[in-house]
């Protein structure tokens, strides 16, 4: 090999549905060095060929080892190629050793994306690029490279051969992942199975599973190919599709099989999350040396769920035919697909986008729009920010809402930083998540539609109409930063007691068609309306309790106050004073401790710790008159509570007991609202809402023709920046278009 002097140089393609082809060169000895050959055809005949599906950088599981080694991001190995020196970096050259050797995957010719495109050529990159659907489409078989082999794959594959075994047909539908589901809900899986060895073999008739096993099968799950972006095209259009990791090649169906087996049993699949590994891998366990990387936090992300997305997608887009051979893929929408794979990841920002439009319905949105033949082509000569802004305006005006900016991610997560603030950047994860809960149907602008503003595609400032409906005066602690949550409660509880009102007039209430609280005589039935509290609950919860909106005000005064009271308790444990231990929770002693009167709390004194608690107990003190949210109702709830873990603490305190079910129940719904947000109040305490996690004093709550939900903007010097949707308790329905009639024109950017 060192005899090549020169590099390869490629000849250009004759045609634009022209293509190369890796053809190997075979030595006479054995793990000799690569030698391959380069070779033109037309789409319309190529010969039998395989394509690999593989990632560019290092393929292991990067919660596994340390380090991650540097020789995988540069090309610097070298094969020959056509009697030259052609460079590739570290896994593609393991790649093509497997190719070259593997007795079952041996084949004269091999597409290869960084071998067969000459990636310096960007007109030559990007017409290639459109053509990679059909290339995989037309190979006899993609070959999924996930890797050379650790000492973990042994355990993992034979995890995903126990798994696989269990179930009876391959998924290839919606009904068959139901029809599943039911079968293993039929076994009664236990969190006590997981763990005892005898429940393998009479439950799924299989051999034991071990936590060691489990770890293993979990890093080969996180393995960086099922994360990258251009795999999701590569699984779908592939007919035939074989992973190999080492010498171990096993079917995609074998494979996505086991994975279905922990997606229908979601008992199981929450013990294989990071905050429950941490409960069952402690230090010191004989797992915990090799695995303990699995259980610590990276991300917000808490389960590989890329490979889960994978083995779903191609399981719903393809069906068997009679032939053996699969259909072409069913499409879906780009808009549900961007959603659906934002956490993939590509070296190339503009592949977030390039890598989903072969995959999307044709027959809709965006592509039925006048300008979508210039925007939906994946072209490497323009700047990734050209290519975002014109595919975000392309989206503004093909759906006439302005839905794709609930895409928006927070600023501190943004990588692409001179991107206009109202497009989002696809290259990174969105924090938080957008707004959207299956039983509710919010309508915040009514039905006034954006008016298209006529700039041109690549124009970075987006003209928007509404109407302010307040600016922000105070924001509560954001759980970012991981405080406590006793802590952050507390500050939250803090806020409230700016809030002037004692009860909430939502303008629909006063509707003579809804007439919902009149009392028989025509005037309201004041005591019907929701307190404070009862907002409070109401906003940090999105309104939804289950699957119901609005909430059931009986089942959500249950819930937050047994979610209150456990705070309560908590940050009673973290002041200065503190039951004995072993004694019975003493609530007038506390009482007595923390007002100088055991008989009411009306003033308080406490030690830093307790911030957390005073806030809660005032405001609940201050509820008027009626309320279901009384101080007496949390401190019947806090006594109960507070005897139980007096006596048995904490980590004992059982799930089933009704107290503490409803506590999770409101606890799991408050997380999923408040992930990467914070509650705010408007200016004089008129409205409360939940906002990005970087929302601040002073910026403004606006309700924009074309969006389903509030929005706060940052007002700049001339124009306003966007940062996010918001949830805004009586401003979720069409409210303010009668109360704020006047109608703005402004400029995001």
């Amino acid at each position: 090999m060192s005899a090549l002097q020169s590099t390869y140089s490629y000849s250009p393609l004759p045609s634009l549905t022209s293509t190369r082809l890796v053809e190997f060169v075979r030595t006479a000895q054995p793990g000799g060095s690569i030698r391959i050959a380069l070779r033109t055809f037309d789409l319309s005949s190529l010969p039998p060929f395989q394509a690999l599906s593989y990632t560019w950088g290092d393929p292991r599981c990067p919660h596994l080892d340390a380090g991650r080694e540097t020789d995988y991001l540069e090309a610097k190995h070298v094969i020959e190629c056509g009697g030259q020196r052609f460079m590739v970096r570290r896994n593609l050259l393991d790649a093509l050793k497997m190719l070259s050797t593997h007795p079952d995957i041996i084949s004269p010719f091999v597409w290869i994306d960084a071998i067969c495109i000459d990636q310096s050529n960007l007109q030559e990159r990007s017409s290639q690029v459109q053509m990679m659907a059909s290339i995989y489409g037309a190979a006899e078989r993609v070959v999924g490279w996930l890797g050379p082999a650790d000492d973990t794959t042994a355990s993992a594959l034979s995890v995903v051969d126990r798994l696989s075994a269990v179930v009876p047909q391959h998924p290839r539908s919606v009904a068959d992942v139901q029809d599943l589901a039911r079968r293993f809900a039929a076994m009664q899986l236990t969190e006590a199975d997981f763990f005892a060895p005898q429940s393998y073999g009479q439950k799924l008739g299989t051999q034991c599973i071990t936590k060691a096993d489990w770890l293993a099968w979990l890093a080969l799950l996180y393995r960086p190919y099922f994360e990258r972006a251009w795999i999701v095209q590569e699984v779908t259009f592939a007919r035939r599709l074989v992973l190999v990791c080492g010498d171990r090649a096993i079917r995609w169906e074998t494979f996505a099989s086991s994975c279905f087996v922990i997606m229908v049993v979601p008992l199981w699949l929450g013990l294989l999350s990071q905050e429950h590994i941490r409960s069952w891998l402690p230090p010191g366990s004989p797992e915990w040396p090799r695995f303990h990387r699995l259980a610590e936090p990276h991300g917000i992300v808490t389960f590989p769920l890329a490979a889960f997305g994978l083995a779903k997608l191609r399981a719903y887009s393809r069906g068997l035919v009679a032939d053996d051979k699969t259909q072409t893929p069913a499409n879906h929408a780009l808009r549900a697909l961007l959603e659906e794979y934002r956490a993939t990841v590509a070296s190339d920002p503009r592949d977030k986008l390039f890598a989903f439009y072969a995959l999307a319905d044709h027959r809709k949105e965006p592509f039925l729009h006048p300008v979508a033949t210039g925007v939906m082509v994946a072209d490497y000569q323009l700047p990734v920010e050209a290519v975002y802004i014109r595919f975000a305006r392309l989206m503004l005006l093909a759906y006439g809402s302005l839905r794709i900016l609930k895409s928006r991610e927070l600023d501190d997560v943004r990588k692409l930083k001179s991107l206009p603030s109202w497009v989002p950047d696809w290259s990174v994860m969105q924090f938080p998540q957008p707004m959207q809960e299956t039983c509710a149907r919010w309508e915040a602008c009514g039905r006034e539609n954006w008016v298209p503003d006529g700039r041109s595609l690549d124009d970075p400032l987006l003209s928007v109409q509404g109407r302010r409906v307040g600016t922000v005066e105070q924001v509560a602690m954001s759980g970012m930063d991981a405080p406590p949550a006793s802590l952050q409660w507390g500050s939250i509880f803090s806020l409230l007691q700016g809030v002037p009102w004692q009860r909430f007039v939502d303008d629909r209430l006063l509707d003579a068609n809804l007439a919902p609280i009149d009392n028989g005589d025509g005037r309201l039935d004041l005591e019907s309306l929701p307190t404070r509290v009862e907002v409070l609950a109401r906003t940090v919860a999105r309104d939804v309790l289950g699957s119901q909106t609005p909430a059931p005000v009986d089942s959500l005064c249950n819930e937050f106050l047994a979610f209150a009271a456990e705070k309560c308790v908590r940050a009673m444990g973290l002041g200065s004073v503190r039951p004995a231990k072993g004694n019975a929770w003493n609530v007038k002693t506390w009482r007595s401790r923390l007002t100088g009167r055991p008989s009411a709390v009306t003033a308080y004194e406490f030690a830093e710790d307790d911030r957390r608690l005073k806030p809660i107990l005032e405001v609940f003190e201050s509820e008027p008159r009626g309320s279901r949210f009384s101080f007496e109702a949390l401190w019947e709830r806090v006594e109960e509570q507070g005897n139980q873990v007096a006596v048995n603490g904490f980590a004992a305190h059982s799930s089933a007991d009704p107290l503490m079910k409803a506590c999770t129940q409101f606890k799991r719904q408050s997380e999923l609202s408040l992930s990467c947000r914070v509650v705010f109040r408007t200016s004089g305490g008129l409205l409360l809402g939940t906002g990005p996690a970087n929302t601040q004093p002073g910026d403004e709550v606006w309700v924009l023709s074309g969006a389903d939900t509030p929005v706060i903007l940052r007002p700049s010097s001339r124009n306003h920046r966007f940062l996010g949707d918001a949830y805004v308790y009586g401003m979720m329905n069409g409210q303010a278009l009668r109360q704020f009639p006047i109608v703005y024109n402004l400029l995001l950017e």
